[in-house]
């Protein structure tokens, strides 16, 4: 039995060994490849270190030259940015559509004038006659006054006159408020026994009212010297040392009435506009409601067409009737309007060439390129030999103007890549190309102006009432104001007083065109 157990246990230890000695040997495996594992790993490390150190250099330079392109991007950005910006502060009435009055307090004023300096003193010349008022005749005088020292001061005696004096006279003005009862009699006839009532006349209609001179002054505050309903109101009172205390609404509602007694003269006006060969327009922003709204107007040389609507765009042109209205004899002189080229219409049209002088003005400002003033000088010398009667030829003229666009394209491809302002070049550039007869058409047809000049004056006062009154309360307002504008523009253009132009209307007589065209033949 004990052998039997020894020889088991032998056989264990026997098993024992050969486990010990195939785990030692699979150890040794797992090791020896664990080892060489870590040696190839090692090797790698080694070289992708030995890779990087010859390469540190050249990914730092990569790196930095990535972030420092990204910097000069925003540089150029920001540079962009402010060209941009400064661009917009040189503005003035010289390179942009800026009146004078919006310049800064801190800026010098840019005042547009084609006219060139002299060496002549400011003001008053040598040996000019000097303009003064002359003395009243004796059938003018309404009123003496005389002044005299009544006591001696040396002895406080009385004085008395010498006969000798000397006069000074002298305009004056003050408000007299009448008040004035108008009879209407009814009177028999002796004969026939009838009876006669004298009708009363449609702005006596009520018991009491406001005469036509207060109503014309009114009128006068608010559409020629743009003063609010509210301070003309105050005004009035002023003037009439209290007597007359207005209401707004009734300020309103004047304005209202005599705006829809003058609609006849504003269809009158509409059709002259529209039998032009020469019609000029233009619009500009008012505020209507805390809205920006649109006044337009239509000139030509005898008549000027105001319109107000709520937005700026065909839909209000086409209302307005009047491109819609002309044929293909007539020529439109606008700023390029491109709305202007719409197939609807048919009209010639020509740009106007000051528009054009901002506009190359703003490149030489912003870029210096020498084409900008070169066609401004060409510009402006044939027309000053155009308006003295020289003569020039129109194609020789023509060809300079391309010879000068193709050397702008010249140098607006060799400047510095992303310039500021290069984009607005080309645009011009492209622009004077496409529409380059219509920019010229002055050149060959003597009655086209160089400008539109004349209806940007007729809208600059419409400038000035929103800066005094600030805005329009309603578009029935502005309407109005359209209407009595035109009238009394209209009236001034033909060298009519406009106050009394306003006087006649609120009685219901207002003046027709045809009064107006004869009376400044009876003028001439």
């Amino acid at each position: 039995m004990s052998d039997k157990f020894y020889e088991l246990y032998c056989e264990e230890v026997e098993k024992n060994e050969k486990l010990r000695a195939k785990l030692k040997e699979s150890k040794n495996e797992k090791l020896e490849n664990k080892f060489k594992h870590l040696k190839v790993e090692n090797q790698s490390l080694k070289n992708r270190i030995d890779y990087l150190e010859s390469t540190i250099a050249e990914s730092i330079e990569r790196a930095v030259a990535q972030v420092a392109a990204g910097y000069e991007e925003k540089i150029s950005e920001l540079n962009h940015k402010v060209a941009s910006l400064q661009s917009i502060l040189n503005n003035n009435g010289t390179n942009s559509g800026i009146s004078t009055a919006s310049t800064p307090i801190h800026k010098e004023k840019r005042i547009p004038n084609t006219r060139e300096k002299s060496e002549k003193s400011i003001g008053g010349q040598f040996g000019h006659s000097k303009h003064q008022l002359e003395a009243f005749s004796e059938e003018e005088i309404t009123e003496h006054v005389h002044h005299e020292q009544v006591s001696c001061p040396k002895c406080q005696g009385d004085m008395h006159r010498t006969g000798e004096e000397k006069t000074r006279d002298e305009y004056e003005i003050e408000v007299i408020v009448k008040k004035i009862r108008h009879h209407f009699h009814t009177v028999e006839c002796p004969t026939c026994k009838s009876n006669v009532s004298e009708a009363i006349p449609e702005h006596l209609h009520g018991q009491n009212q406001y005469g036509a001179g207060i109503s014309a002054m009114i009128l006068a505050l608010i559409n020629i010297g743009f003063v609010s309903m509210m301070r003309t109101r105050e005004l009035m009172s002023g003037f009439s040392l209290g007597e007359i205390v207005l209401s707004v609404g009734y300020i309103a509602k004047l304005q209202k009435r005599v705006a829809k007694l003058l609609i006849p003269f504003m269809l009158s006006v509409r059709q002259a506009i529209i039998a032009s060969t020469l019609v000029c327009w233009d619009d500009t922003v008012i505020m209507i409601n805390k809205k920006r709204s649109c006044l337009r107007v239509y000139t030509n040389e005898q008549v000027v067409l105001y319109t107000a609507h709520e937005t700026k765009g065909k839909e209000g042109i086409d209302e307005d009737g009047i491109l819609l209205a002309l044929d293909e004899q007539t020529i439109v002189m606008h700023d390029h309007n491109i709305i202007n080229y719409n197939d609807d219409y048919v009209f010639q049209n020509a740009e106007c060439c000051v528009h054009l002088l901002r506009d190359l003005k703003k490149v030489d400002d912003n870029l210096s390129h020498p084409w900008a003033p070169d066609l401004h000088e060409l510009l402006t010398t044939i027309n000053a030999r155009r308006n003295s009667g020289d003569y020039f030829d129109v194609d020789e003229v023509k060809s300079q103007v391309r010879e000068v666009i193709a050397q702008g394209w010249s140098q607006h491809e060799q400047a510095r890549p992303n310039a500021y302002y290069l984009d607005k070049e080309a645009a011009l550039l492209r622009r004077l190309e496409k529409y380059f007869d219509n920019y010229l058409m002055w050149l060959w047809h003597e009655d086209v102006p160089f400008s539109n000049n004349e209806s940007e004056r007729n809208l600059r006062s419409s400038k000035t009432k929103m800066k005094i009154s600030g805005q329009f309360q309603n578009i029935k307002r502005a309407e109005d104001f359209a209407v009595i504008k035109t009238y009394i523009e209209t009236g001034k253009r033909h060298g009519i007083n406009r106050v009394l132009l306003l006087k006649r209307a609120i009685v219901g007589d207002f003046m027709t065109l045809d009064e107006m065209q004869q009376f400044q033949i009876d003028q001439a």
